[in-house]
């Protein structure tokens, strides 16, 4: 729902400025998107829009026709959780299912469970965030001692946890080319655009020229489409 007693406010780390003029009339505006103004500032101290300028998708190639399509496959992975709880004897069930699981999946994607044939497709594997479990949050009502263990504990299960990953991705990337992204979870920076996960987790995987550590979000391109 709109008014004529609308403003239109432009903010940024800095401060806030009312934007005006005749070329707004004709915008499509929305509170919390991202958008580019050209102008000059009036006596005022409103903005004065001459031309504005929003985000869009990258010019795409043209679709492939019909019957043109390679048949490459791109598979896209989320939420391995790994985490360094093997010591936790209440978690062992869990831990038991959750490795089969991850077994399986490696194993599929490595084309060495079921006929293959599926996996001869895949010619990429993105881990697309959240490799890692969600670390413990600390409590604020511990004393300084307390919050210090707890530190180090998480400390050593994120350790733990990269292990693991470094396990899975020296046999995918055995098999595949393997992108990894970070998401919330994982030991990076958390605000957006997220960069890569270090490579010093992966001391063993990190010799494989296929495997690709990338940023959040992540651009690459197959069969010409990006």
């Amino acid at each position: 729902y709109i008014s004529d007693r609308d403003e239109v406010i432009l903010e940024d780390e800095h401060g806030r400025m009312r934007l005006a003029g005749d070329r707004l009339a004709t915008a499509d505006l929305v509170t919390g998107i991202v958008i580019a103004v050209c102008g000059f500032e009036r006596p005022d101290g409103d903005f004065e829009v001459i031309d504005l300028c929003l985000p869009a998708l990258d010019p795409q190639p043209p679709p492939r026709r019909a019957g043109t399509s390679s048949g490459r496959c791109v598979a896209l992975v989320s939420g391995l959780s790994l985490d360094g709880g093997d010591d936790a004897a209440a978690a062992a069930a869990a831990s038991v299912a959750s490795c089969l699981e991850l077994e399986l999946l490696v194993d599929f994607l490595a084309g060495e469970a079921g006929d293959g044939e599926e996996a001869k497709r895949i010619e990429r594997v993105l881990l697309v965030g959240n490799n890692f479990a969600k670390p413990a949050p600390l409590s604020s009502d511990s004393n300084a001692k307390d919050r210090a263990q707890a530190i180090q504990d998480q400390a050593r299960a994120t350790a733990a946890a990269a292990s693991k990953l470094d396990d899975v991705l020296c046999q995918l990337c055995s098999a595949v080319a393997v992108d990894l992204m970070p998401g919330p979870h994982d030991p990076t920076n958390a605000a957006m655009p997220q960069l890569a996960v270090r490579s010093g987790f992966l001391p063993r995987a990190r010799g494989y020229s296929s495997l690709n550590l990338v940023p959040n979000p992540h651009f690459f391109e197959l069969d010409g489409v990006r």
